[in-house]
């Protein structure tokens, strides 16, 4: 999200027209297990026998966004997304995979300790509604919206995180908010942690699936849930898409992030709005141009893999065949 924010700061200014915006780390190391374990933040065997009252742990099921948890699993990653501003994707003729209008950032200030819950990323999170709603419009973010939380897999995340989503249903009117967490399936990384949220968001505007949280059968008893709804299965959105997707992230230590993106849909209605017919149309046939170009390079690279596949395995019996004539 902070990567994000300041690219959209200097595209908005004029300082570039292109951002190439990412984070990669690899942070399971026994330096980051060890300080993270200190802390008691990751996930424990014996934790997850205590929850469970298992002898043997499923590790399929560690991470536990808003369910009966004990800490959080340590992951890698590297995400990587593309911006640039709104003339420039119609002049190249850009395939639009959705729009990325904000992001704010709030720091909680002081507060009792590191981890306890401050007010920073209620701001950031309101804002981010706020905003998207003035957009795109409210009716849009009731019926059509859709959280990617933080679910960081801890106790105190999904009480702290779920009182700020729930919270800013009610003060927006939302009901049956969906709510899914990423990180039931990949883990928590650290850096690109929202990258993961945000590129799961694009696939589910591709696609109109969300994601479930799977790893838990339940919402645990203290997750405020009153206008939220914990998706525990994948969500077809098919016949309702899904036009704005909420990213949060509370970053540890007390800085917190949130924004939002909107659905290509929602991007060609805006781009509609704000360029005349001439410049969409010259769009359109550039983007056909373009899809069909990328359609035979992907075509391409798949007979190039299937020869390189077929290739590996005519050494491979080459190899064999060599070797059982050396044995006799």
């Amino acid at each position: 999200m902070y990567t994000v924010n300041s690219a959209l700061r200097d595209i908005q200014s004029g300082k570039c027209r292109l951002a190439v915006v990412g984070n990669s780390e690899a942070p399971i190391t026994p330096e980051m297990s060890e300080g993270l374990s200190s802390m008691s933040a990751l996930v424990t065997e014996d934790g997850l026998r205590r929850i469970d009252g298992v002898e043997k742990v499923d590790w399929r099921l560690a991470s536990r966004p808003f369910g009966e948890n004990c800490g959080f699993t340590l992951a890698e990653a590297s995400q990587y997304i593309v911006l640039m501003d709104d003339r420039l994707a119609l002049e190249l003729g850009t395939v639009i995979y959705g729009g990325f209008p904000g992001t704010f950032i709030n720091a909680d200030g002081i507060k009792k300790s590191i981890s306890a819950p401050g007010p920073g990323n209620f701001l950031c999170f309101s804002r981010a509604v706020s905003s998207a709603s003035n957009l795109v419009g409210h009716d849009v973010i009731k019926k059509n919206s859709f959280v990617h939380a933080h679910g960081s897999s801890t106790p105190a995340n999904r009480v702290t995180e779920s009182d700020v989503l729930d919270r800013t249903a009610q003060a927006f009117n939302i009901f049956d908010w969906p709510v899914t967490a990423i990180k039931s399936y990949v883990g928590h990384s650290m850096a690109a942690a929202s990258g993961d949220q945000v590129i799961s968001a694009l696939g589910t505007f591709s696609y109109q699936i969300i994601p479930g949280i799977k790893t838990i059968n339940k919402v645990a008893d203290d997750v405020n849930q009153e206008r939220l709804e914990f998706l525990l299965g994948d969500r077809n959105c098919e016949a309702d898409p899904m036009h704005v997707a909420f990213i949060n992230s509370k970053g540890f230590g007390g800085n917190n992030a949130s924004g939002y993106i909107i659905s290509p849909q929602k991007v060609e209605e805006l781009l509609a709005r704000k360029y005349d017919d001439d410049m969409l149309a010259d769009y359109n046939e550039k983007r056909i141009v373009l899809c069909k170009v990328r359609r035979r390079m992907k075509s391409k690279l798949r007979e190039q893999s299937w020869m390189s596949l077929i290739n590996l395995v005519k050494i491979r019996l080459m190899n064999l065949i060599s070797t059982s004539h050396l044995m006799e």
